[in-house]
C-alpha cells in the first residue's frame, strides 16, 4: 500500500509536532500502565475568569450565601430602566436633584455580593426607604441569615413578603470569586453610570 502520510517539512510543522509525541511502539493493552503521562507536564486546570457580574434577586430555586464582610453590603443609588431591565449607578452628587423632582425609578439599595450552590457569583440589590415595605423588610432579612447559612429565598404573594428556607445539613462553604469589590462593581456596571443631570438617561426619563 502506498504511503499517503505527508513529509515532515517546514511547511508541515503541525504534523511534525503531533508525530514527534507518538510512541515508538504500540500501547500494550495489557499493561495498563503504559498509559501514564510525566508527571512533570501541566494538566492545564482551567481557572474560571468572571467576565460578566449579574445584578439581580436570587433564584428562587437556587440556595444562595452573602458575604460576612460588611464592605460587600455598600449602599448605593441607583436608577432601573424596566423596559431593558438595565439598572445604572447613580452619582452621589446629584441623588438631592433626583429626589427633589421624585424620580420614581431611583431607589437606595445595598448591593450585596451574593454567589450560589455553583459558585456562580452576582450582586443581590436590596432595595431600602423611609417608606420601607415588608417586602423589602423581608427580603434583607434573608439575606442577613444567608451571611451564615444556604438559604433559598422565595416570594409569598399571599403574605405579601419573601420566606427565607434554610438549607438542612449544608455545611460546604461559598466559593467567593477572587476579586475585590470595587472590581466586581466595575465588571457589573461597566460605563452604566449616571454622573450628570444631562445624562441621556436621564433626558429620555423627562422626555428631552
Amino acid at each position: 500500500m502506498q504511503n499517503t502520510t505527508p513529509p515532515l517539512t517546514a511547511n508541515n510543522p503541525d504534523l511534525a509536532s503531533v508525530l514527534s509525541q507518538m510512541p515508538s511502539a504500540p500501547l500494550d493493552p495489557l499493561d495498563l500502565t503504559a498509559f501514564r503521562l510525566e508527571a512533570t507536564i501541566s494538566d492545564g486546570v482551567a481557572k474560571k475568569v468572571l467576565t460578566v457580574l449579574p445584578i439581580r434577586k436570587p433564584a428562587k430555586d437556587s440556595f444562595v450565601r452573602t458575604h460576612l464582610d460588611p464592605q460587600c453590603w455598600m449602599v448605593f443609588g441607583l436608577i432601573e430602566l424596566q423596559e431593558t431591565s438595565r439598572i445604572y449607578l447613580v452619582d452621589p452628587k446629584i441623588v438631592p436633584a433626583l429626589q427633589e423632582r421624585g424620580e420614581a425609578t431611583f431607589f437606595r439599595a445595598h448591593l450585596v455580593l451574593t454567589v450560589d450552590r455553583k459558585g456562580n457569583p452576582f450582586l443581590w440589590p436590596l432595595k431600602f426607604s423611609a417608606q420601607d415595605n415588608i417586602w423589602h423588610i423581608s427580603a434583607r432579612g434573608a439575606a442577613e441569615k444567608a451571611r451564615e447559612k444556604w438559604v433559598r429565598v422565595t416570594s409569598n404573594r399571599a403574605a405579601g413578603c419573601y420566606d427565607a428556607a434554610v438549607a438542612e445539613n449544608q455545611d460546604a462553604e461559598p466559593l467567593w470569586p477572587d476579586m475585590e469589590y470595587k472590581e466586581l462593581l466595575r465588571l457589573a456596571f461597566g460605563n452604566r453610570t449616571i454622573n450628570s443631570l444631562e445624562h441621556p438617561v436621564l433626558l429620555e426619563l423627562r422626555g428631552a
